[in-house]
């Protein structure tokens, strides 16, 4: 099955995570998980959770884990290769699943 993804969306998505993990104080630890829902051709839908603990997930159908970053302190966001960091989660996406960048 190949699943059809907006690259412009992922990438906002992702960015999005990654400042919503800036914006926890990561003294107490936690992620933030970026998912999204396909109808079996396309992506139709980017959430994020949250989690206090590193230990935690959803599962569902037509559901896609599609990356997660630890809380993290305000240089560590400045400092972080979010460029590498996206084509990172855009690699991850791909050996999981058929995509088709559009």
């Amino acid at each position: 099955m190949k699943i059809e993804v907006s690259e412009k969306d992922f990438i906002k998505n992702v960015k999005k995570c990654i400042r919503e993990a800036a914006s926890y104080n990561c003294e107490l630890g936690g992620v933030v998980q970026l998912y999204a829902t396909h109808d079996g051709e396309k992506i139709t839908e980017y959430f994020t959770s949250v989690f206090p603990s590193c230990n935690s997930w959803i599962e569902g159908e037509n559901l896609i884990h599609v990356t997660t970053y630890n809380y993290m302190t305000k240089n560590q966001y400045k400092n972080m290769g979010i460029e590498e960091s996206i084509r990172y989660a855009m690699y991850r996406l791909e050996e999981r699943f058929d995509i088709k960048w559009v």
